[in-house]
């Protein structure tokens, strides 16, 4: 099953377009600390998630995910710099996946990680942008029949 059908209630799809970027940048923020003989684990991850899927959906897509963990990862340098980063990291990370089961409670649905954690971990940040670009459509097609 695609990611987007388990989030089909307004409040749901509100609750994930905000945590699912918390919950990616404070996943980056742990990440970024492992290293694997040397090498930054988290930018081995990275590209492999962005060549062995994004890909797939085409170059658009893949350019606008590429911006979008560009965009995390700059936000994720800066934090793990700060003195209580851990701390702030978990913290943000455990409110985040609440909320989102919460969501899940009020739209009446399991998460898509019980069906399929991978799945979940490469649509989710893809639904976050695909939710803002919905968003942005709403208001274009409505600023349009206000000009008409």
């Amino acid at each position: 099953m695609e990611y987007q059908y388990y989030h089909t209630h307004p409040i749901n799809k509100l609750i994930h377009f905000f945590c699912i970027p918390l919950i990616v940048i404070t996943s980056a923020n742990f990440i970024s600390k492992c290293k694997f003989f040397g090498i930054n684990f988290y930018g081995s991850c990275l590209i492999s998630l962005l060549i062995n899927y994004y890909i797939n959906y085409g170059f658009i897509t893949l350019a606008i995910m590429s911006t979008y963990y560009c965009i995390i990862d700059y936000y994720s340098e800066k934090w793990v710099k700060r003195k209580y980063w851990f701390i702030e990291s978990c913290i943000i990370f455990t409110l985040a996946w609440i909320l989102q089961f919460i969501g899940h409670y009020i739209e009446g649905s399991r998460p898509a990680l019980i069906d399929s954690i991978s799945t979940a971990i490469s649509q989710a940040p893809l639904f976050s942008i695909m939710y803002l670009f919905e968003i942005i459509g709403y208001v274009f097609l409505k600023l349009t029949n206000i000009f008409q």
